[in-house]
């Protein structure tokens, strides 16, 4: 879900290639990218967005006065023809046309707007051109006419496409809602200083009209976003979450729902019904008269609840852990399918503290400064931790909690990962515990001795 951003700005949606640089998107991976070289004058620089200074002020700006008057939020939606909210649009060139025209189609198929071709008479329309990046306008543009969304060579996905055109209808960043802190924590000390601005958040009377914040929203920043150290910058408040972050490829049910609203389509829709329908839970009515149910609700009033609204987006590794066991990574020792994320929950015995020991680590990672797949320990905060991949965790290493639960995060990318084998042991909490540092350094002085001398052999040409 997203909310309503009346503002001029720039939304640049990337997908870079890695340069090695800490911090930087990987391959395949999409990313929010800054353009300050095209802010116009008078407005405030927010990483992917241009907001001018004035509305900034009334977004962002906790010191500054707020008055709604003088600020036609309504003339940055879409207007409507016969009715139905219409966003006419033209192309500069054919090239990816069609990936267009199908992020096109998925806006109407879950709404009422209409999208078509620009005709003489349009006052404001859409120009999709093959610009520098990915990015759009947020809302109808009054002053501009013409308004760009750019959608260039690595853009061309359905999940970026889709994305853009949100903005361009008037959707914002989902972590910028005002009720945020509510559920994702900022870890500030891991954000470039030059991009903390886009971690902003919006004022308290934000409108989001009753819609939940959403960690699947298709407007929401992965769990990386602007990093500085290859560390979590986004982390959500029940860490078995954290993978929904940034991975949705089409509109999830509070993206549309929100949508819906802003435009009146529900009311519309209603109008044209026999009788009233009464939705219940997050179920809305839909264009046919029945009821649109979200995920884990059924029914013809979405009345039966069947399960929790991210249930069926969470992966079937993800586990809590809760004896001393030996585990491992999904498919292990083969290599893992691109797309897999896990959380698994060590959590000890009350007076008690978890360690987990590491038999086997492998995940493949081509650039030495940041990591494509890999596994991510939260040992002392259950909101980030040390990031691992390649071979950096050796065998014999092993991880403490300093309280009963110990978190660890995998998110694979590639198909090239083969994972980890594990053993969990539990520890009186009363008493200190050294995670082991693994390897060579942790071998008995026996067995150090017999590999030198083994060595010294080969050397001397003794075997």
């Amino acid at each position: 879900m997203a909310v309503l951003l009346p503002t001029f700005l720039v939304s640049f949606f990337l997908v870079q290639e890695s340069t090695g640089a800490p911090g930087q998107p990987q391959n395949n991976m999409t990313y929010e990218y800054s353009n300050s070289s095209a802010a116009p004058v008078a407005t405030v620089v927010m990483g992917d967005m241009l907001v001018s200074q004035d509305l900034y002020n009334v977004k962002f700006n906790s010191s500054f006065p707020f008055s709604r008057k003088g600020f036609a939020f309504q003339s940055y939606l879409w207007p409507e023809e016969g009715g139905i909210p219409v966003v006419p649009y033209v192309f500069q060139d054919t090239q990816y046309q069609s990936e267009i025209e199908t992020g096109i189609r998925h806006w109407e198929k879950h709404t009422c707007l209409i999208f078509r071709k620009k005709e003489v008479v349009d006052a404001n329309w859409l120009r999709f051109i093959n610009g520098n990046g990915c990015w759009a306008f947020i809302g109808k543009q009054p002053e501009l006419g013409s308004q760009d969304v750019s959608i260039d060579n690595n853009c061309q996905k359905l999940s970026i496409v889709v994305h853009e055109i949100g903005h361009a209808i008037g959707l914002f960043h989902e972590q910028m809602r005002s009720d945020r802190d509510e559920h994702v924590t900022i870890n500030w000390q891991n954000i470039h200083e030059g991009m903390k601005i886009n971690f902003e958040k919006e004022k308290q009377y934000e409108d989001n009209r009753g819609v939940p914040y959403d960690y699947t929203s298709i407007m929401h920043y992965s769990g990386k976003a602007f990093n500085k150290n290859d560390r979590t910058t986004i982390a959500t408040k029940l860490p078995e979450y954290q993978g929904l972050l940034g991975r949705t490829e089409e509109l999830t049910h509070r993206d549309k729902h929100i949508v819906n609203l802003m435009y009146g389509c529900i009311d519309k829709w209603q109008a044209q019904c026999p009788s009233a329908v009464v939705c219940e839970g997050e179920g809305y009515l839909g264009r046919d008269c029945t009821c649109v149910c979200p995920p884990g609700r059924e029914g013809d009033r979405c009345e039966l609840q069947k399960a929790e609204y991210y249930d069926q987006s969470m992966p079937a590794c993800s586990k809590t852990i809760t004896t001393e066991i030996n585990f491992t990574s999904p498919n292990y020792p083969h290599n893992m399918p691109a797309g897999t994320w896990c959380v698994y929950k060590v959590e000890a015995p009350v007076g008690m503290v978890p360690e987990v020991i590491f038999h086997s680590f492998s995940f493949l990672s081509p650039s030495i400064s940041s990591c494509i797949d890999f596994l991510e320990v939260r040992d002392s905060s259950p909101y980030e931790g040390g990031v691992y991949c390649r071979r950096e965790i050796k065998k014999g290493q092993s991880f403490v909690g300093n309280s009963t639960n110990l978190y660890l995060y995998m998110d694979i990318s590639s198909s090239g990962s083969q994972g980890f084998e594990a053993e969990v042991v539990f520890h009186n909490a009363s008493h200190t515990f050294k995670p082991k540092p693994g390897g060579v350094k942790n071998l008995v002085p026996s067995t150090v001795l017999v590999l030198l001398a083994l060595l010294a052999a080969q050397v001397y040409g003794k075997f």
